[in-house]
């Protein structure tokens, strides 16, 4: 489609007088088909533990709605069609505000958190990433079994990081990926262990499959006593 007339589809769109939450129609597992247009962005909004737990792939985790500007500094949005996987309307609510502001984005729709059950029924496996505590990623390390990847700033990771890992900072995170064989296991980590799920989702679009999140972050590693690194 042309990217005028696209442009000017989704200005009609908000001029609807009725509410965010009124606008955005809920899909079924019909529409799944939908998520195979490559405009589409499927951002699945439940806490990390259970997006990890499983997930309809190619989705981004963005618990609650939190942070929603992650997505532009990702590079995500960009003349996108969006769709939420949710329970909450108030999560569609603030959603709907979000993208409201931008004339190349439309909120197309949203599937409930029943719908990864129904995906797999219909699809088979989803996705999935495992969460391990300081002490199995201390294990890994000693054996060689995985790589660090630090996702916070540089300045934060020149601070303190865990010793041998690699930087891999969130707002150039695939731009940092250049090399990396896609095989490679990695352990993410940030401060808290709050950003790595949307990172971990990134990485998984990327087609990296062996991936961890460290629970509790960097903060939970110094917790254990365990050494870090500083230049």
């Amino acid at each position: 489609m042309n990217a005028k007339l696209v442009k000017s589809v989704f200005r009609l769109a908000k001029r609807d007088p009725h509410s965010p939450l009124e606008r955005v129609p809920q899909l079924t597992n019909l529409d799944f088909d939908l998520l195979q247009s490559p405009r589409a962005l499927l951002l699945d909004l439940r806490a990390p533990l259970a997006f990890s737990s499983g997930f309809i792939p190619g989705s981004v985790n963005l618990p609650q709605f939190k942070s929603p500007d992650l997505l532009t500094t990702a590079g995500l949005i960009q003349e996108r069609s969006i769709y939420l996987l949710t329970d909450s309307p108030d999560e569609i609510d603030k959603a709907a505000n979000f993208f409201g502001r931008r004339d190349d984005v439309q909120i197309a729709g949203w599937f409930p958190s029943k719908g990864v059950d129904e995906w797999r029924e219909m699809h088979g496996t989803p996705g999935t990433i495992e969460h391990i505590t300081a002490d199995t990623l201390a294990v890994r390390l000693a054996a060689w079994k995985t790589i660090v990847a630090d996702i916070r700033d540089p300045a934060a990771f020149r601070a303190g990081h865990i010793p041998e890992a690699i930087l891999l900072p969130l707002n150039d995170l695939t731009g940092s990926l250049a090399g990396l064989p896609r095989q490679t296991s990695l352990s993410l980590v940030c401060e808290t262990g709050a950003l790595c799920t949307f990172a971990a989702s990134l990485l998984w679009k990327a087609r990296y499959r062996e991936l961890a999140i460290v629970k509790g972050g960097l903060v939970a590693y110094v917790e254990q006593g365990l050494p870090l690194a500083r230049y």
